[in-house]
């Protein structure tokens, strides 16, 4: 049957971004020998609504070329997704002819990433762990690779996301369980901990806030039953600590000079403290970075301390192993970029257990150094020392009766040092508190 009805659309290929609209005109010239009405739609759109044709009908007589136009919409979400559509232009007689021709029409949507993400539960309670379930939808119109991260405003806390990187389709969503582990106080009240969780696609980006509460390992329920006798027992021992600590002052560092030290840095004591703990980072390969948890199974979490670290290391969160000639293989801070970067920040360590001595081995060309120790109770103490060219040096703490270090810290004595010396942490030994 030959056709009665000729059909042009201009322009034949269009582009239009997501929330937004295109106008396209469609020419209907009318071949046929009688008067026809004729209606026009768009084939291969998910949705009717997101097409309007104006005017919705035209009336032909023979040999009459009509206009209509043509608005084609893409709303802001859901399909059309981002890619390269063809369309159909039908015009057809309305009526007994069954008259009708289809044109192409070429449509591009840009892709637009976009994403949203919820954290369940708002608050996880715990004591050294805790999990909760992220829920990250792709509110875009394009796949997005997804990767989650966190953070803690002191660096306290360790994630662990599975998995960590996803694919998430388009209009899609997919929930990942996060781990959440910190060193949780032995004693006193809640600690509440803030959690920034990010979800990150390029450009893309979805941050949520969450809150994890961590219990003490030694309740005050606890504590009570131990007795009246008990209690005043802890209570002396107490205020005969402080007493030595006020009387004696801080501990003295004491540098450990050897004869003959190796070519590759400054000796490193070899006699610990009775049935320590004993972490000799001089051992190790170095130029490496090393994450916060390598050494939980030696019973410490580490970390360091960017309340005082200068603008161009506010990202200094990162540890590394280094090797430098003079000083061997030695801990210290970095920025997550490069080993070489940053070394000057303090390092925290957490401790799995309480300790009741805690000694630190370090070196350096002169510079002053703290070692800082959280006791049991809330208090502080500390130990100052200065770091000698060729010479390993130590610093010691021992808690006072009744307390125990729950964590320390060592950086330079000043907070704002002048001196370019690194933190170098040549060996950790701690022993284990008496209870």
């Amino acid at each position: 049957m030959t056709s009665t009805l000729t059909v042009a659309v201009a322009p034949a290929e269009i582009t239009v971004r997501p929330g937004e609209s295109v106008d396209v005109s469609v020419t209907v010239v009318n071949t046929g020998t009688l008067v026809s009405h004729y209606e026009t739609t768009v084939v291969g759109l998910p949705d009717a609504e997101h097409v309007q044709a104006e005017p919705p009908q035209v009336e032909l007589n023979p040999k009459q070329t009509g206009t209509v136009s043509v608005r084609i919409s893409v709303p802001a979400q859901g399909e059309p997704f981002a890619g390269r559509h063809v369309l159909g232009i039908l015009v057809r007689a309305i009526g007994d002819q069954p008259a009708s021709r289809c044109e192409e029409l070429a449509l591009t949507v840009p892709p637009v990433p976009a994403l949203s993400a919820a954290v369940r539960p708002e608050v996880a309670e715990g004591g050294p762990s805790a999990r909760f379930t992220v829920d990250v939808r792709n509110t875009g119109n394009t796949a997005l690779p997804v990767t989650l991260s966190a953070s803690n405003p002191e660096n306290k806390v360790t994630f662990t996301c599975t998995p960590r990187t996803v694919t998430v389709a388009p209009g899609a969503a997919v929930s990942v369980d996060m781990a959440v582990e910190a060193a949780a106080p032995w004693s006193g009240a809640q600690v509440r901990r803030t959690l920034k969780i990010t979800a990150a696609a390029g450009q893309a980006r979805a941050e949520q806030q969450a809150t994890f509460v961590q219990s003490p390992r030694i309740r005050g329920g606890l504590l009570k039953a131990a007795g009246l006798a008990t209690g005043v027992l802890i209570m002396a021992a107490s205020v005969l600590g402080a007493a030595l600590l006020v009387r004696g002052g801080r501990p003295a560092a004491q540098p450990i000079r050897t004869p003959s030290p190796p070519a590759s840095g400054p000796s490193t004591p070899s006699t610990p403290p009775n049935k320590a703990t004993i972490i000799d980072f001089g051992k190790e390969r170095g130029d490496q970075l090393v994450p916060a948890d390598r050494y939980t199974k030696q019973g410490i979490t580490l970390s360091t301390v960017l309340e005082r670290a200068p603008e161009q290391c506010a990202d200094a969160s990162a540890l590394a192993l280094r090797t430098v000639t003079g000083l061997g293989t030695f801990l210290t801070s970095a920025r997550p970029t490069g080993v070489d970067l940053c070394n000057t920040i303090p390092v925290q360590v957490d401790l799995a257990a309480p300790a009741d001595t805690v000694r630190l081995t370090f070196a350096g060309k002169g510079a002053q150094y703290t070692l800082g120790a959280q006791l049991s109770d809330g208090s502080k103490a500390a130990a100052d020392g200065t770091s000698q060219a060729g010479t390993a040096t130590q610093l010691t703490y021992q808690a006072p009766p009744g307390l125990s270090v729950v964590s320390f810290t060592f950086g330079h004595a000043d907070p704002s040092p002048t001196s370019k010396d690194p933190t170098v942490i040549k060996q950790i030994a701690f022993t284990p508190a008496k209870f």
